[in-house]
């Protein structure tokens, strides 16, 4: 028996999904081809992995961001928050331009679970306004936090959802020779999480302490790809489905 520790009395045990819902949560992937879970890497048959970059655009890092990859030849995906979309067009086209791809983060960066399908729905479409008519119908929720009900919304919207498989940290770690060591135990399939800005920068009290400068996480991408970059293939999250078969995880 749980004990509540406030009240000082037996607290009720999580109330269980009534049977119908339990059988409803189990069949609906299995009816839209299992397009509610989230994807989290591919299977491929040759050294495919996928860099994205979360949070941006950002008017310094991302400007950055862009003549790095343009260095190597690198192709990304950017799934970019509505917001600074909407002050930073320019940086839009000009990612749109290299041929990257343009996804969706949502306009603001909520916790998906916390909000009312009504706002979650005006999340992603006031972000695809603001990346048209470049934006593409993939999706990465806020922080990655999604369940049954993002995932309704998403699919009504016809978005795709996408996890990665591979973080090195760089939303708090300084140490770039350290991130670049892990960007380096990369496997084919993987989908590698990076950000060309930081959101939640300004929050206080994080643990661990969230670093806003994007100057280390550059140099570990750069570090990364003058000394690894002949093992891969760098392609966007649409080639990876092109050319490998999504492996989904369940809510």
């Amino acid at each position: 028996m749980m004990h509540d520790p406030i009240a000082g009395s037996p607290a009720p045990h999580p109330r269980a999904l009534p049977g119908p819902l339990r059988a409803l949560k189990r069949a609906i992937p299995i009816l839209t081809g299992h397009r509610l879970a989230m994807v989290r890497r591919f299977e491929v048959s040759t050294p495919l992995i996928a860099l994205t970059f979360d949070d941006g655009p950002h008017p310094q890092f991302t400007a950055r961001l862009l003549r790095l990859l343009e260095r190597f030849k690198v192709h990304a995906t950017f799934f970019v928050l509505g917001e600074a979309a909407a002050q930073h067009p320019a940086l839009i086209a000009d990612l749109a331009r290299a041929g990257h791809v343009i996804a969706n983060h949502s306009w603001n960066h909520p916790h998906f679970p916390t909000l009312r399908g009504h706002e979650r729905r005006k999340q992603l479409r006031a972000c695809h306004r603001a990346t048209a008519p470049h934006g593409i119908r993939l999706f990465r929720p806020p922080w990655g936090k999604f369940d049954l009900a993002s995932s309704l919304d998403a699919l009504r919207l016809r978005y795709t959802t996408i996890g990665w498989s591979l973080d090195v940290g760089d939303w708090w770690d300084r140490d770039s020779e350290r991130m670049a060591e892990l960007l380096s135990r990369a496997s084919p399939g993987d989908i590698i999480l990076l950000h060309d800005a930081l959101f939640a920068a300004s929050d206080e009290g994080a643990e661990p302490p969230l670093n806003p400068d994007r100057d280390s996480m550059l140099r570990a991408l750069a570090i990364f790809l003058e000394r690894h970059a002949h093992r891969f293939r760098f392609a966007t999250v649409p080639e990876m489905f092109r050319f490998g078969r999504p492996q989904r995880f369940s809510l």
